[in-house]
């Protein structure tokens, strides 16, 4: 395959890039690694507020493709991360906490943005 680049509309990086980043898909990401072992659908969907199950279902299906997360089907079906999937989350999961960490500086930012703007 050649070299991959996200910068480049043609590029199927694009597309995975933007199913890790996208709400949801940062999201399962997530709650699949915080998770002690793989979940099931309604207790993932118990642990994103406000995703419904057809979004649900449609991103595990986004990231079970792009190889981010494994589907097992054995006594019932769970989704846990791949080792990529675990690769993955590292770096998504400080930048949410990054966020978390500042979000008073942020609202403050927010705020002043909209008074001059």
């Amino acid at each position: 395959m050649p070299h991959a680049n996200v910068f480049s509309s043609k590029c199927p990086s694009r597309d995975v890039l933007v199913h890790l980043s996208g709400k949801w898909g940062a999201l399962i990401i997530a709650a699949l690694d915080s998770a002690p072992h793989p979940l099931r659908f309604k207790d993932l969907r118990a642990s994103i507020d406000g995703i419904s199950d057809r979004m649900l279902s449609h991103t595990l299906g986004l990231l079970e493709r792009d190889g981010i997360l494994v589907r097992n089907e054995e006594d019932h079906v769970t989704y846990g991360l791949s080792p990529l999937g675990n690769d993955v989350a590292q770096p998504l999961l400080q930048l949410i906490s990054t966020v978390e960490n500042n979000m008073g500086d942020i609202l403050q930012r927010n705020e002043a943005y909209d008074r001059n703007h």
